[in-house]
């Protein structure tokens, strides 16, 4: 905004200066006759038009960035607070998301251990029958799906 402000200031001067020359031009034409005087008229106003043309819509460029400005400002601090909430709330959607994974993991390793368990246990069993056997407390004819030793023994 600023910059276009500068190039403001600074066009309304060189137009200042053209227009002090255009009037010694004209000065010097009443002073002076020759042939090209009207063209050298008609090309100083037509450089005075379009200088004054240039001046106009340089002074609504800059207005209409005065006018922008409070709008862009605005959105330059929405945009900012936005960045801000959405940066909590990725905090936030991290932290759920990281409990998670680890619950995945930690069922994983608790799946890993119960199969651990499992297999001692079966192991145990297997031991606790065989020692039934070679204790003689049983005959080791069981066919009817029992253990081969009791509970107690076990």
């Amino acid at each position: 905004m600023w910059l276009c402000q500068i190039f403001d200031d600074d066009l309304s001067e060189l137009c200042e200066q053209l227009s002090d020359a255009a009037n010694r031009c004209g000065r010097l034409l009443q002073q002076n006759t020759t042939v090209d005087d009207d063209y050298i008229r008609a090309r100083l106003t037509t450089i005075e038009d379009e200088m004054h043309v240039l001046l106009k819509l340089s002074a609504d460029r800059v207005t209409a960035l005065e006018d922008a400005l409070p709008i862009a400002t605005h959105f330059a601090v929405t945009q900012r607070d936005l960045r801000a909430w959405l940066d909590e709330v990725d905090v936030e959607v991290q932290s759920i998301l990281v409990p998670q994974t680890a619950n995945e993991q930690q069922i994983r390793e608790v799946v890993e251990e119960a199969k651990v368990h499992f297999r001692l246990l079966c192991i145990r069993k297997v031991f606790s029958e065989l020692r039934c056997l070679a204790t003689g407390s049983s005959t080791g004819l069981d066919t009817r799906g029992r253990s081969l030793c009791s509970k107690s023994e076990a």
